[in-house]
């Protein structure tokens, strides 16, 4: 299995935190794929902030498969396919971009906003979950994510009032 990182993924730095929860930041990336993938392989998107919670994803690449389908979990590292299973991706005749959650979804991002937040910093992956070896190629991410509204700053409290 081998590991594929995105150009400004840092396995000990997450991407900057929300100032408040509400607040909406888009991480944007790419992913330079130098050799075949195959079953496994995972690419690591973004590294998340603990108690920031991933809203929407739009994921897509060029042409990699050789001539078959190929198709993508897209995750965590507790949860592979926490956003979405057997996301077909990296085909020449679509080159299809995929906004996430899916359209009528029961499953991926929509459960994952009734998940427990992460409280430790996590990892936002692509596995390939089947298909025939691939060629190289691209893969471009945007990640909308939001601090979770059970997070407060507990410097900036309301005011006591008194009757």
């Amino acid at each position: 299995m081998a590991d594929y990182n995105g150009s400004k993924y840092f396995s000990d730095q997450p991407v900057p935190t929300c100032s408040e929860p509400g607040v909406v930041r888009c991480h944007v990336d790419t992913v330079s794929i130098t050799t075949a993938l195959t079953t496994s392989d995972v690419v690591k998107l973004a590294r998340m902030p603990a108690n920031h919670r991933v809203i929407a994803i739009t994921i897509g690449s060029t042409d990699m498969d050789s001539g078959t389908t190929i198709t993508w979990n897209i995750g965590t590292t507790a949860n592979d396919d926490a956003f979405a299973a057997a996301l077909v991706m990296g085909q020449a005749a679509a080159n299809l971009v995929h906004q996430l959650p899916l359209a009528g979804a029961t499953s991926g991002l929509l459960t994952f906003f009734t998940d427990a937040v992460p409280s430790t910093d996590y990892d936002v992956l692509a596995e390939l979950a089947a298909g025939p070896a691939t060629t190289t190629g691209t893969v471009y991410v945007h990640i909308w994510y939001t601090a979770d509204y059970g997070v407060r700053d507990p410097t900036n409290s309301p005011a006591v009032v008194t009757s």
